[in-house]
């Protein structure tokens, strides 16, 4: 039934082998290279070749390859594409009997023209040898997929001095031989794979379980509410909190962008006095001038075309309670006097009315802008200024309150995991180790977005992993290792602390949005020596890139 060089007997015996060698081999390159030797003997080939699916799915790599007449290959066949130009290779024998599942069998592949056979001609070339007969079968596990493929070449005859055909009844034995030996070989790896997992898991939960300790001795209880900070930027904060906040004096919030300053104002109103009163909040850049002014002074019917009835505005629903100005700095110029008269004689006149209304309102203003260099440019009143700025309070950015970072991640990701109800409350050290390398020019509130997003990425009764996180982050993780690198090359002591020194000074302009003065008082010295530095380095302020600039020249 078989070719004339093995007996019925032979062959059981080496199916017995195989049997055998299956259910006890337990290294999976030890286990190739018997199925190799075992399918060689089997049909007499002279070569034999496994290719292997990768884990992307798109190459079939050789980690086997047998050959009795060449001790030692000078090349192989290299891995193979499974697609080129998005199209399955179909070209290639290897791919076809991969893809469609056939046994292929080619008598001489110089003699044959359906598959691109360039590799194995490449590949006598290089090694000296004459490649004849092939025989390509697939491995398929038992969900019927392929995992890879079995290539024999080369049928030796009896005599062993010429090559010739496989025998077509050699295809339905391999067959059979690879489905079992591919079973085999599935299973060996989703064990070995188990075991990686097993070993990654545990070394995972011994960091995680060091991780939360650490971050249980940093959490500490929120100060005004949801207000959470233990550094000393956010004690001074705090600080400045509790001695206005039972009083009506005029706050003045300044702090950049998502750094909590609405957050900062409602803890002011209902830890004070007012709280059972209105906290009323606009912000200033969200309405036109015109709809800004009715929305604040109010207006009475037929005050101008579609004033159809009278309308209370913001300034008297915040009577007795506390009106809340955010970005009082983008405030129009003729609005502004308004506002300022309402503070000096604690009155509103709506719009179109004859008479003026009193109110009892405490006013709490915010920006991101320097007020004192809005005035010098002539676009914010010097005696608003003044008014407002009774209390002022500086908020910090998130970047330099690193040491509030752990117990922000943990309130924001038990809020979120509770919104979405999901089970999440453990994140992996590499996680944590890029959120606490980021950047975060959206402060707060940028952090809060990116664990809203993580949460809703990462599965149920997960941990939190790398992938999780957001593609600006892991592009900034890049960018400051790039940069290390960069600083690391130099061996002349003065040219590493001058980049260094460059790197700082660009970076903090970054930060304060090319503000000199605030740069200089950020990095602790004079704004005059600052410019001799900037001048040193040919840094300006006017060149430096925002951070969606860098994004777009780093990916």
């Amino acid at each position: 039934m078989l070719s004339e060089q093995h007996s019925s007997t032979q062959i059981m015996e080496e199916l017995l082998r195989l049997t055998t060698l299956l259910n006890t081999e337990r290294d999976s390159h030890a286990l190739l290279h018997s199925i190799v030797d075992v399918a060689r003997r089997l049909t007499s080939a002279e070569v034999g070749r496994i290719f292997i699916l990768d884990k992307t799915k798109r190459y079939l790599h050789q980690p086997i390859s047998q050959n009795t007449h060449i001790a030692s290959e000078i090349q192989g066949i290299k891995a193979i594409e499974l697609f080129k130009q998005g199209k399955r290779n179909m070209q290639d024998i290897t791919c076809y009997c991969a893809f469609t599942g056939k046994v292929m069998n080619i008598a001489d592949i110089y003699q044959f023209s359906g598959f691109d056979l360039t590799p194995y001609y490449d590949y006598d070339k290089i090694n000296q040898y004459k490649t004849s007969s092939l025989l390509a079968v697939p491995f398929r596990n038992h969900l019927e997929e392929t995992i890879g493929v079995l290539q024999l070449t080369n049928h030796v005859s009896k005599n062993g001095k010429h090559y010739k055909p496989f025998p077509t009844k050699l295809e339905t034995l391999v067959s059979a031989f690879a489905a079992q030996a591919a079973v085999t070989l599935n299973n060996m790896q989703l064990i070995e794979h188990n075991h990686r997992l097993i070993a990654l898991l545990d070394k995972t939960n011994r960091e995680l379980s060091e991780e939360n300790q650490t971050l249980r001795k940093q959490i500490k209880a929120p100060q005004f509410g949801e207000i959470i900070g233990t550094c000393k930027s956010m004690k001074t904060v705090f600080d400045l909190m509790s001695k206005v906040v039972n009083t009506s004096a005029t706050v003045l919030l300044n702090g950049e962008t998502g750094t909590g300053k609405e957050l900062i104002a409602k803890a002011i109103h209902y830890n004070g006095a007012r709280k059972s009163a209105q906290f009323v909040a606009q912000n200033c850049t969200a309405l036109p001038a015109n709809l800004l002014e009715g929305e604040l002074f109010g207006y009475k019917k037929g005050a101008f075309s579609g004033a159809d009835r009278d309308k209370k505005g913001l300034i008297e629903y915040a009577n007795g309670g506390t009106l809340f100005l955010d970005e009082i700095g983008d405030m129009p110029m003729d609005l502004q006097a308004k506002l300022l008269r309402v503070i000096q004689e604690r009155e509103v006149r709506p719009l179109g009315a004859l008479s003026s209304v009193k109110v009892d309102i405490r006013i709490i203003a915010a920006t991101h802008h320097s007020l004192p260099e809005l005035i010098d440019k002539g676009t914010f009143r010097e005696d608003l200024f003044y008014r407002l700025n009774v209390f002022p309070i500086e908020l910090p950015p998130l970047r330099l309150r690193r040491d509030d970072l752990p117990a922000l991640i943990n309130y924001f990701l038990n809020q979120y995991s509770q919104q979405y109800d999901k089970k999440i409350s453990l994140m992996s050290p590499a996680a944590l180790q890029l959120l606490n390398h980021y950047h975060y020019p959206g402060n707060v509130r940028e952090l809060k977005n990116i664990l809203e997003r993580t949460v809703l990425m990462c599965e149920n009764d997960a941990t939190i992993l790398p992938e999780h996180l957001p593609a600006e982050i892991l592009q900034a993780q890049n960018r400051f290792d790039t940069t290390s690198l960069a600083l690391g090359e130099s061996t002349n002591l003065k040219s590493v602390v001058g980049r260094y020194e460059s790197s700082v000074i660009r970076r903090r302009l970054e930060e304060n949005g090319g503000n000199q003065t605030k740069t200089a008082r950020s990095l602790g010295i004079s704004r005059r020596a600052l410019i001799d530095k900037m001048q040193r380095y040919a840094i300006t302020s006017a060149n430096q890139p925002t951070l969606s600039a860098q994004n777009s020249l780093s990916s």
